[in-house]
Parts: C-alpha cells; sequence; structure tokens
C-alpha cells in the first residue's frame, strides 16, 4: 500500500470533496463529514463544520489509523458557521459565526474544559468570513472586516496587531517562526523578511511539518517552495481547482 502524503480538497460546484494523495500522484477519495475543515497533524484529526438536527456543529473526527464517525462539540443558535482551525496544544477551537439575522460574521474561540468545551466569551470580533490560523496556542490569525490580516492575543484585555493592510487564509510555521498569507494574486512569506510569489489563483496554503516548505495550491495546481532556495516544484494537478491542503 502507498503511504498517502497529504490530504486535499477539491472545489466541485458549492461543496469540497477530500482525497489523500500519494507520493505516486495517486488520490484516494475520502468520506469526511464535515466542511472547512481542518487537520491536526498532532492529534491525527479533522476539525470541521458538520450537522446535527438542521443546526451547524463544530466537531472532530479521527483520521488515523481509521477514521472514526463525527463528535459533535459546540454549536450556537442562530449562526452558520464556517472556518475551523486547532490550536497547536489541541485546547482550543477557532471558528466563524455568522449571525442569521445580521449577517455580521464573528471570531470566536472555544477552549476544552473538564466537562466539555466551552466559549471564551471576551472573543467576539467581527471578521471578514476568511480562514484562520493560530501561531501559538495563545495568539491566533485572522482577517478583519477591512481585510487586513490581524493577529489577536486570547487573553484580556484582548489586543490586535496589524500584520499586513491586506492578506486572507493564513498559515504558520512553528519551527522557523515563518509565516505567510495570500494578497491578491501574490503570497506573501514572512521570516526575517517579507518574499512574494507571484502566482495566478492562489486558493490554499500550509507549510511543511519541517517548516522547510510552503505547500500552495494555484487553481488546480499543487506546488511545493522552499524559501531558502528560492526553488518550486509541482507536486499534482488536480481535475478541479485544489481549496485545501494539509501534509500528513
Amino acid at each position: 500500500m502507498v503511504i498517502p502524503q497529504f490530504l486535499i480538497g477539491l472545489s466541485e460546484k458549492e461543496q469540497t470533496k477530500y482525497f489523500f494523495l500519494t507520493s505516486e500522484a495517486q488520490t484516494q477519495p475520502i468520506d469526511i463529514p464535515a466542511r472547512f475543515v481542518f487537520y491536526n497533524a498532532n492529534a491525527g484529526m479533522i476539525c470541521g463544520i458538520g450537522n446535527k438536527n438542521g443546526k451547524d456543529v463544530v466537531g472532530r473526527a479521527k483520521l488515523f489509523p481509521e477514521q472514526e464517525g463525527f463528535s459533535p462539540l459546540f454549536t450556537l443558535s442562530n449562526s452558520r458557521l464556517f472556518h475551523t482551525a486547532v490550536s497547536p496544544d489541541n485546547q482550543k477551537i477557532a471558528f466563524l459565526a455568522q449571525d442569521e439575522t445580521t449577517r455580521e460574521t464573528r471570531l470566536r474561540v472555544i477552549v476544552r474544559e473538564e466537562f466539555g468545551w466551552f466559549p471564551l466569551a471576551f472573543i467576539r470580533l467581527k471578521v471578514s468570513p476568511a480562514p484562520v490560523c493560530f501561531c501559538t496556542p495563545d495568539v491566533l490569525m485572522f482577517t478583519s472586516e477591512t481585510g487586513a490580516l490581524m493577529a489577536v492575543r486570547l487573553s484580556k484585555p484582548v489586543k490586535t496587531v496589524e500584520i499586513s493592510p491586506a492578506g486572507h487564509s493564513p498559515a504558520y510555521s512553528a519551527v522557523n517562526r515563518a509565516k505567510a498569507f495570500i494578497q491578491n494574486h501574490e503570497i506573501i512569506i514572512i521570516r526575517q523578511k517579507a518574499e512574494k510569489i507571484t502566482v495566478s489563483q492562489p486558493s490554499a496554503l500550509a507549510f511543511s511539518k519541517t517548516g522547510q516548505e510552503l505547500f500552495f495550491a494555484d487553481q488546480s495546481v499543487l506546488y511545493g517552495y522552499d524559501p531558502v532556495s528560492k526553488r518550486k516544484r509541482r507536486i499534482f494537478d488536480a481535475s478541479r481547482p485544489i481549496c485545501f491542503i494539509a501534509e500528513l
């Protein structure tokens, strides 16, 4: 059996279909009962938005060694939920909640406690409906209402810092403290200094587990980029746009 190297998501109409991608560039479909998936390599878990009794719920499922059923963890009334992210210590889950009446989108965070998952009541920032990313267990990157890429510390008093006046879909590597995000038709990588990769239609970002490579999708093509050597390698050509990447 060829071992899968990536979990990828392909856009299909208004849905995302997930696949394992092997080192031989072969895809194996996998049925994931959730949307806006985040893969947590430390725990071998996926986190995402499922459905329970007609309501959006934040939940998790075990991906390896065998996929297990989706376990609902948290929901909000009168809200659509989007874009999950799990903290490096597995103790927090961030997500976006859009009020079905006002259409206002806010950043929310839930924390694992002894008897379940409970919200950080002081984190209710107005945001754009775009992916979020943890840097540390207590620092989170998100896109503000104005389109600026921001970071927030998950403590009182709440403090936010602007990373860039425009940016979305952030990725972070704890190995070398590198950040990356999409800005129009460019991917911005920030290490000691910032650099840019010009692409046609960037749609997903993820650092490798070693932090030495940035994986990104340009429409339906998956690439790997080494910021040190400045080399780009073509990994896989998909039949549909790639909207999610995670190294397994």
